[in-house]
């Protein structure tokens, strides 16, 4: 069975690149998943390719769509390993940066007239944004007066006195690239920068860029990447935080989705009662970091939904 999607229409997107790489690796996590209980086995593959379309009327898939861009990503499909997620060249240059990838070299498709380099994506490199991943900006101008408020909130932080800074515009003014410039001015300065975003990509997501900034910590304080060996960095860090770990451990550690075992007993809280135990937590694992050194915690596209 072949199914296909475009990431652009009806509504377009500045990322839909880079959306189109997220749900392909995310269909295949999906299947790999579900291959644990299932049988007989599934599987699964992508071609992604980047250009023009035509779409006919109406709004769905049965409206038709025309054009050498899909039938390039059909044909890439159609080569790529179970498994995989094969882009093309002009897909590449959308998420360079945003994405692990394997040059797999030129390949030829059939139905089209030239050989296509071919890439192989593999994860997401972490890096948020094309701003992060790009090798070099033009110059800072036109945000001059903004960039002092936040060294000036910035020292206030430093002296003591916490600070909230919201940054708030139109797509595409600068906004990243304006926190950008404010992290390289504190760079000299001591401090602990933890950063997420309340991604689309996320939007289900509640507590997503809390979590997010939470396992930033525990990867700075070293150490192994398996779950026993998180469990116990995390344990660590509620303690060096003054927190009772009989019940800040299960709740953080669910959040992180991390298998305690036996190792704590079962909390016996209702929703409500859970979360305000968990807001409680976090908030005491924040101040003891901020007492550590002075704490910058950024989100970017904020969402409520997604920090609480």
């Amino acid at each position: 069975m072949v199914s296909w999607h475009i990431f652009g229409w009806p509504e377009a997107h500045d990322n839909d690149g880079e959306r189109a790489a997220r749900a392909a690796l995310a269909l295949l996590d999906t299947v790999l998943k579900l291959n644990h209980d299932s049988s007989p086995k599934l599987a699964a593959r992508v071609g992604i390719d980047s250009g023009a379309v035509v779409v006919g009327a109406g709004v769905d898939k049965d409206a038709g769509v025309f054009g050498e861009t899909p039938n390039i990503a059909a044909r890439l499909q159609a080569t790529a390993a179970p498994g995989t997620v094969l882009i093309t060249a002009a897909t590449h240059r959308l998420i360079s940066g945003l994405f692990i990838v394997e040059a797999m070299g030129p390949r030829a498709l059939k139905g089209v007239a030239t050989r296509l380099e071919v890439f192989q994506v593999v994860r997401p490199t972490g890096v948020r944004g094309r701003l992060a991943a790009a090798r070099s900006l033009t110059p800072f101008v036109g945000r001059e007066e903004e960039l002092r408020l936040l060294l000036s909130r910035w020292q206030r932080a430093c002296e003591g006195e916490g600070q909230l800074a919201l940054v708030v515009g139109e797509a595409g003014i600068g906004k990243s690239r304006l926190v950008a410039e404010f992290h390289y001015h504190i760079r000299d300065t001591p401090h602990i920068w933890l950063e997420s975003a309340g991604e689309q990509f996320f939007q289900n997501s509640p507590f997503h860029a809390l979590t997010e900034m939470l396992s930033q910590w525990l990867q700075m304080q070293g150490g192994g990447e398996n779950a026993g060996e998180m469990l116990e960095r995390l344990e660590r860090v509620l303690a060096w935080a003054g927190l009772k770990l009989d019940e800040a451990v299960p709740l953080v550690a669910e959040l992180l989705e991390l298998p305690v075992g036996e190792r704590y007993p079962a909390l016996a809280f209702v929703p409500e009662q859970k979360r305000r135990r968990l807001f409680a937590v976090l908030m005491g694992w924040v101040f003891a970091a901020a007492r550590l050194q002075a704490l910058v915690m950024v989100v970017e596209d904020f969402n409520r939904r997604q920090c609480c």
